[in-house]
Order: structure tokens, then C-alpha cells, then sequence
């Protein structure tokens, strides 16, 4: 049986990482995972989805959609209007 929720070092593992690489992408939340009481705890089934969007290269995209989203959300200089941040994140699909 193969478990669906990875301990620290399971997910080293599975990702063919060190355990300490885990740890520091999951403080840093660009690896999915739940902090139980001061355990870490991750989803199979998430890393594969991290891993088919492109693992670090989505965190990136992620990242540059956040900024063009307050970019957008900024007023326009000519106009003095932006882009409401609810509409925003919902062109983002979060």
C-alpha cells in the first residue's frame, strides 16, 4: 500500500532530495506541504501536480502572475483607475 500522506523523509525520497532541501522549500512555501504541530507533512498526489507544473519553474510563474496582478491592480496614471484585487486573483483562477 502506498501512503498518500509523506513524512519529511518519505518526500526526500520521492522527490530524490535531501531532507533538509524539503524542509527549507517548505518554510519557504514553494513546495506544498502542512506543518502539523512541528512535523512537516506533504501529498503525494500535490507533489506530483508540483512536479508536472514544472516544480520550481511554477512557483516562478506563480509568482510573476502575483505581480502582474498588483501591477495591474495599481491605478492608472492617466486615469486614475486599477484593477480591483478580487477581480485580479479570479483572472489568475485562485
Amino acid at each position: 500500500m502506498v501512503a498518500e500522506v509523506l513524512t519529511t523523509t518519505q518526500a526526500a525520497e520521492f522527490l530524490q532530495l535531501s531532507v533538509q532541501s524539503v524542509k527549507a522549500r517548505a518554510r519557504a512555501g514553494t513546495l506544498p506541504a502542512a506543518r502539523i504541530g512541528r512535523e512537516w507533512r506533504f501529498s503525494r498526489r500535490q507533489l506530483l501536480d508540483w512536479i508536472e507544473a514544472g516544480g520550481d519553474r511554477y512557483e516562478d510563474l506563480v509568482e510573476q502572475g502575483l505581480a502582474l496582478a498588483t501591477e495591474e491592480a495599481m491605478p492608472d496614471p492617466d486615469n486614475q483607475q486599477g484593477v480591483p484585487w478580487e477581480q485580479a486573483k479570479r483572472g489568475l483562477g485562485l
